[in-house]
């Protein structure tokens, strides 16, 4: 076959026009990727919603705008120490799991004044807070945001700024009451609102929390609020209701052992000296729950309650089961100790 057989130029002719098609192909998707990656038309300064949302937890919605619809922002006020203004420092946002970024990746915040505010892609990020240029960093706990969400936190050099206000359940104020936990122990004003800071050093386990409660006294009873969890990024402000009703109770001082809860201290006459309870008595149960992994703090809501009320207590003692039912009275005054449920 020759040279100038005709069929060697179609071959040629054929694989010129493929090789072509393909770059064509190529150009073609390129520009397909191009304009499906393209941002989608749309104001300038997309809407975020302008009415302030004031959660217990802390978390705010307020009129700032992300730098892109699909980005998040997050600010922190970081406040004086005995009226002195410091360095704000920066907060540190590292990517637990977010959109188009890799787990790991570190964001830095920009300071404006006190204020410390950064962008980032929607998604689980554990935030710190870190004095100047120091490479360590305060945790600060993991916050999940969504497209648009605006995540506000407050932080000092001395711990985090908490406050709120104590209601009874008709949602008056109740001045002179203590706000126990964090370290801390305040005491409400005539408006019953309260304000402390919390030790970074008290935000202790995994989420770097501790519980809030406050304390209601008659006689020589107590009544705790349920607590309300306190972390670097949910600082409040907390509204804590509390039940001031009359509390009555048993008459007994609790000992929280790690085996278990047991009477230290039977006061004399008390509702649980007339039911012949006994100092070294351990309570195995009251009101049907079990006090298993109890602690005397987590006790003594199923220990007081109204006045009249009957108290069931399963007890231990010398090796002997015993059942136990009785009234809570008011309890005045006692023999010797105090705060007995």
């Amino acid at each position: 076959m020759s040279e100038t057989d005709p069929r060697n130029g179609r071959r040629r002719l054929a694989l010129f026009a493929l090789v072509v098609g393909g770059i064509l192909l190529c150009i073609l998707l390129l520009w397909l990727r191009a304009v499906v990656k393209a941002p989608k038309a749309g104001p300038p300064h997309p809407h975020i919603p302008t009415v302030a949302k004031k959660q217990d937890t802390g978390h705010v919605h307020a009129p700032i705008h992300a730098a892109e619809n699909d980005f998040a922002t997050v600010q922190c006020t970081v406040a004086a120490s005995n009226g002195v203004s410091i360095a704000a420092g920066e907060i540190r946002a590292t990517a637990v799991e977010a959109d188009d970024v890799d787990p790991g990746t570190v964001k830095r915040s920009v300071p404006n004044g006190d204020e410390l505010t950064l962008t980032v892609p929607p998604g689980r990020w554990a935030l710190a807070w870190g004095f100047g240029h120091l490479p360590s960093a305060i945790p600060l706990g993991t916050v999940d945001l969504v497209e648009g969400d605006v995540f506000r936190c407050a932080v000092s050099p001395l711990g985090v700024p908490v406050s709120g206000v104590v209601v009874d359940k008709s949602g008056q104020p109740v001045a002179g009451v203590h706000v126990e936990g964090c370290g801390r122990s305040p005491v409400t004003d005539a408006d019953g609102k309260f304000s402390f800071v919390a030790p970074f050093g008290v935000l202790r386990g995994a989420e770097h929390a501790c519980p809030l409660r406050a304390r209601w006294e008659d006689g020589m009873l107590s009544r705790y609020s349920d607590p309300s969890m306190v972390t670097a990024l949910t600082p409040g402000p907390f509204t804590i209701t509390l039940d001031t009703s009359p509390v009555a109770g048993m008459g007994i001082t609790l000992d929280g052992r790690p085996d278990g809860i047991y009477v230290r201290v039977v006061h004399a006459g008390t509702p649980a000296e007339d039911a012949d309870l006994r100092a070294g008595d351990k309570i195995v149960a009251i009101d049907g729950h079990d006090t298993d992994g109890m602690s005397a703090m987590d006790f003594i809501p199923y220990g007081v309650g109204a006045d009249g009320s009957t108290v069931t207590l399963d007890l231990e003692r010398d090796g002997e089961t015993l059942r136990k039912s009785f009234r809570r009275e008011r309890i005045i005054r006692v023999d010797t100790g105090g705060g007995a449920p």
